[in-house]
Order: structure tokens, then C-alpha cells, then sequence
């Protein structure tokens, strides 16, 4: 039997190629018998077993998140901001993607028409 390597197109390295190939054909070959009587009695049982056989054995593959830790106080808003501060932002970038979603001069002198400070 010849062995294609996984690590063509993907971003796999070599030893997680190996690690995800060893568990599908260990899967595979546990399961042979019941996936073929499977596939010979409903054919869509059969794709799901295959599929579930895919999925358990890439499970080593996902990425595990890391919790990222970060300064509280470097993301804090200045003393004088406040809700008023947050709703004229929003409102500046919401009238901002209006105008450049739709091209319209209204749109920009809406724009236009907020104050400086935002």
C-alpha cells in the first residue's frame, strides 16, 4: 500500500501527519467489517461512520487556544470618556460605512455635519 503524504497542501508537520494517519488506520482497521456491513445496509450510516472516523482521528490536529493575558489598564478609556463618547463614535463610523457603502453626498455631509471631537 502507498502512503500519500497529508502535508502536501496543508499546513501540517510531518509529525502530525504521522499522528493523524496512525489514528485514522488504526480507526479504520478496528472498524472495517462494521463499516462495510454498514455500507451495504444504509449507505448514509455508512458516510456518517467514515465521517465520524475523519473527525475523531483529526482531533489531535485542532489547535488547543491559549488564554492571552493583557495590561487592564492600558485598555482603559481616558478619565472624561463616557457613554455620550461612545454613542457619537459609533454613530461617526456608522454614518462613515453608510457614505462609503453607498457613494452619496448626503451621506458624507451627514458626516460632515458631527462634531470634531469624535
Amino acid at each position: 500500500m502507498s502512503v500519500v503524504r497529508i502535508t502536501q497542501n496543508t499546513n501540517w508537520t510531518e509529525l502530525k501527519s504521522e499522528t493523524f494517519h496512525s489514528n485514522f488506520t488504526a480507526s479504520m482497521r478496528g472498524q472495517r467489517d462494521a463499516l462495510f456491513n454498514m455500507i451495504n445496509d444504509n449507505i448514509d450510516a455508512g458516510v456518517t461512520a467514515i465521517v465520524n472516523i475523519y473527525q475523531s482521528a483529526d482531533e489531535c490536529m485542532r489547535s488547543r487556544s491559549t488564554l492571552k493575558t493583557r495590561n487592564v489598564n492600558a485598555t482603559q478609556n481616558a478619565v472624561w470618556w463616557d457613554a455620550e463618547c461612545d454613542s457619537k463614535k459609533a454613530q461617526k463610523y456608522s454614518l462613515l460605512r453608510k457614505f462609503r457603502n453607498s457613494n452619496v453626498s448626503t451621506d458624507l455631509t451627514a458626516l460632515h455635519y458631527l462634531p470634531k471631537y469624535v
